[in-house]
């Protein structure tokens, strides 16, 4: 649940009373910079190349169709430069996701990792996470991708809001515009040497230490029991 929608619940006659928010975690020492990671090697991906890297389900709502278009943009914008979009999740390597990859012709520029356990190690290998929900919750995937001090470009939408700050901590983007969507991708690629941003991107999710949120949790059962 985000923030957003506990705040409507509250005002909710009957219930409110009974409302207790405790938002997701992050597993912080799982999702922590400088790990190993052989996801370029195992991809066959240039230690120079700019690898761009989304999380989600491949569905209407996670916006990839909003996003393999904006990538095809950016593609055409930097002949020099070589560019790689990783989408990991379930769904990645279905029929309708490799139609559309088809239908943009970037089937040499998008790798389908389908459904991970190493996503850590994913995001390591990442230079810039994009994330163009439609609609969220706190969106853990982006939390985690803070968390390892990404630059990360982000649908402004749902839960997000309560924490993504645009130029301070990421960079926020209009949900469901293209447009909007690669103008973001571009201000990302201006900010990859983004010390601060990198850092507050970092602080932002030690907000959410699953520690904390678990200290929190069996807090709120003690007070429930009593």
């Amino acid at each position: 649940m985000s923030p957003e929608i506990f705040e409507n619940l509250k005002n909710v006659p009957f219930i409110r009373r009974k409302l207790h928010y405790v938002p997701s975690g992050v597993e912080l020492d799982r999702f922590s910079p400088g790990i190993e990671s052989s996801i370029r090697e195992e991809f066959g991906i240039p230690e120079d190349a700019i690898v761009i890297t989304n999380v989600g389900n491949f569905s209407e709502v996670k916006g990839q169709h909003i996003l393999l278009p904006a990538f095809k943009k950016l593609v055409e914008s930097y002949k020099d430069k070589s560019f790689y979009l990783l989408l990991a999740g379930r769904d990645t390597r279905s029929e309708k996701a490799l139609s559309m990859i088809k239908e943009y012709e970037l089937e040499g520029n998008v790798v389908l990792l389908g459904f991970r356990r190493d996503i850590p190690q994913v995001l390591e290998a990442t230079d810039l996470f994009v994330f163009p929900s439609l609609n969220e919750g706190i969106a853990g995937s982006l939390l985690q991708a803070m968390a390892m001090r990404k630059i990360v470009v982000a649908s402004y939408v749902g839960g997000i809001k309560s924490y993504l700050k645009h130029m301070e901590n990421g960079i926020a983007v209009e949900p469901g515009s293209v447009d909007s969507l690669y103008q973001g991708l571009l201000k990302g690629l201006e900010n990859l040497n983004n010390e601060s941003m990198k850092e507050n991107a970092r602080k932002t999710a030690q907000r959410f230490d699953i520690k904390k949120v678990t200290e929190k949790t069996l807090q709120l059962y003690k007070e429930l029991l009593r």
